[in-house]
């Protein structure tokens, strides 16, 4: 069985490192950074609704703001819900936390990027910040948060990211407990939505078939735009569409924009 505190860790450290390190870079690229390798791109169905064109607008955004920007149910594509329960992805992540030192890893070499990349989380804490989450019948989520940073942002450092993640497409984590989950990062093909955007995708499969063991595909995407951070994070058992991942992405970044 995977171990779903192995991805999730994974992936808020990359929302974290992400808006740490990217927002008010210049010149701005046309496409998203990713990882080396073959991109994901959209081929799948067409929406039903025309995907924006990128804004780049924001430069900062206060509690209530934020709280006005969220995605809410009728922004979304048919078929998505809103939850409205209290808990976000941050109550989630921090009853997920367990003893992460005892893991170990194949090829040992990802090992340092790894646990480097969870060393390496910001420090800060984001002066405003506003999450919404979204699921379907099929049991696919999407999750969204706005954050607000203050501080000098290093372009640099988001390009040494990206390389150190391409350095370790794929790598078995095992667990205190025994549990092990290969996790495979690979390129995700997207738009700059603002000064910098990453894209990636993380699969997660258990090491071992049968039983009620499943695997699992979460894409990651980060905005900065000024010092506005926009993350989507998207997936389940099956990738979300990626039209819909990119119409998402567009149409929370208009709406970000339109209470600046």
């Amino acid at each position: 069985m995977i171990d779903v505190r192995q991805t999730r860790r994974l992936t808020t450290t990359l929302v974290a490192l992400t808006i740490a390190l990217v927002a008010g870079c210049s010149p701005r690229p046309e496409k998203a950074d990713t990882v080396g390798g073959p991109a994901v791109t959209s081929s799948s169905t067409a929406t039903s609704a025309t995907t924006p064109p990128p804004v780049v607008e924001a430069r900062s955004l206060t509690q209530a703001e934020i709280d006005a920007a969220l995605l809410t149910q009728a922004e979304m594509p048919p078929g998505w819900t809103q939850d409205t329960s209290e808990d976000g992805p941050a109550d989630e992540q921090d009853a997920l936390t367990g003893d992460d030192e005892a893991s170990t890893y194949d090829p040992p070499a990802c090992e340092e990027v790894v646990e480097g990349l969870s060393g390496d989380r910001a420090e800060r804490e984001p002066v405003a910040r506003g999450e919404a989450s979204f699921g379907t019948e099929t049991f696919q989520l999407l999750a969204e948060i706005i954050e607000t940073w203050e501080g000098s942002l290093r372009e640099a450092a988001l390009d040494d990211l990206v390389e150190a993640l391409s350095t370790c497409p794929q790598y078995t984590e095992t667990a205190a407990d025994g549990t092990a989950t290969t996790m495979t990062i690979s390129a995700l093909d997207m738009p700059n939505y603002g000064d910098r955007t990453l894209a990636v995708r993380l699969a997660a499969a258990p090491t071992e078939s049968g039983g009620f063991d499943i695997s699992f595909t979460l894409d990651v995407v980060v905005v900065a735009s000024g010092n506005v951070s926009v993350s989507i994070v998207a997936g389940g058992f099956a990738p979300v569409d990626p039209a819909v991942l990119q119409q998402v992405t567009s149409t929370a970044m208009q709406k970000v924009n339109t209470v600046v």
